[in-house]
């Protein structure tokens, strides 16, 4: 963004787009806390267009404090907002189309955006921007960026890496398209999908996760939508859901529980007799799998006693060993 003409605006334009731009994921600290304190905050507080503005102006106005008197020319306030906006404005963008999600509408709504189109880490879209940015003189403006001097004027290579960069996210959307029809035109073991989603997997752009919500399970199905696309719904993995149970019941309303559901997009209870009339109740969302633990997705253990009294209540990140 600072190549491609932000950096023209005012001195320090460059620091404030990329602080900026880095600063939304300080709630990544959370972690520390643990399981339940990392899905309070992650993803909340400042990657919401409430707090993305606070950010913006807080670092526009801290980078205009330490350049408005610099020599020759001071930094522009408003410049500064410019890009440190543009930064974030990036920021929850990219967040939004992964798999995780934000409150986007935070704190006026504690409602999870989430856009599915690409993974939370993604090689496709950092090798252009190496490629593009990076190497520079495979653009042949070698001039431009390798030569004596730093330049603030607009880099060819900025443009093309935006240019590049927005195609590539707006053919993962019409893939991700794709898959969703593909999934809602098929029926499994003989009931229709109630709800479908397509999730991104793997390292290729083609290979995504579908998962279907049917009246008594939720499928796991691939698809692949390269040249050779191919889709068997019969080949799915069924998870069939509980039975509802005063266990269960129970656990839902345990403490902390419905914060969680409300996270989850595909929630599974796993309901599990310990004697004794006592029960444990995992709960996990099925969009992650057993990829859960690498990612931190947050999971919850439910402990009742005979009375489905809940006597402990246990946060860990992914499945339990």
């Amino acid at each position: 963004m600072a190549r491609a003409g932000l950096r023209r605006l005012t001195p320090l334009a460059t620091t404030a787009v990329l602080v900026a731009g880095i600063a939304p994921d300080v709630d990544f600290l959370s972690v520390v806390a643990g399981p339940r304190a990392y899905l309070l905050l992650h993803r909340t507080v400042t990657h919401s267009i409430v707090g993305g503005a606070a950010i913006a102006l807080l670092v526009a106005w801290v980078l205009w404090l330490i350049g408005r008197k610099q020599e020759p020319e001071p930094a522009r306030f408003w410049g500064l907002l410019v890009a440190s906006s543009c930064g974030v404005a990036g920021h929850l963008l990219l967040d939004f189309g992964d798999n995780y999600g934000e409150k986007l509408f935070w704190p006026f709504s504690q409602k999870w955006y989430t856009g599915n189109y690409w993974p939370q880490l993604d090689p496709w879209l950092l090798l252009i921007l190496l490629l593009v940015l990076g190497v520079p003189w495979l653009l042949a403006v070698v001039n431009e960026e390798m030569g004596g001097g730093k330049k603030a004027g607009v880099s060819v290579s900025g443009i093309v890496a935006l240019l590049l960069v927005a195609g590539y996210c707006g053919w993962r959307v019409r893939l991700h398209s794709e898959a969703m029809v593909e999934l809602y035109s098929n029926t499994y073991h003989g009931q229709e999908p109630l709800g479908v989603e397509a999730f991104p997997s793997g390292m290729s752009p083609f290979e995504w996760r579908g998962l279907v919500d049917t009246y008594d399970s939720i499928d796991v199905v691939s698809l692949d939508l390269g040249p050779r696309a191919y889709f068997d719904p019969s080949m799915a993995l069924t998870h069939y859901k509980p039975k509802k149970s005063p266990a269960l019941t129970a656990a839902e309303k345990a403490p902390g529980v419905a914060t969680w559901l409300n996270f989850a997009r595909f929630p599974m209870a796993e309901v599990t007799s310990l004697g004794k009339g006592a029960h444990e109740v995992f709960f996990h969302d099925l969009r992650y799998g057993h990829a859960g633990a690498f990612w931190l997705n947050p999971t919850v253990t439910v402990d009742l006693d005979k009375l489905n009294h809940v006597e402990r209540v246990h946060w860990q990140f992914g499945v339990p060993s």
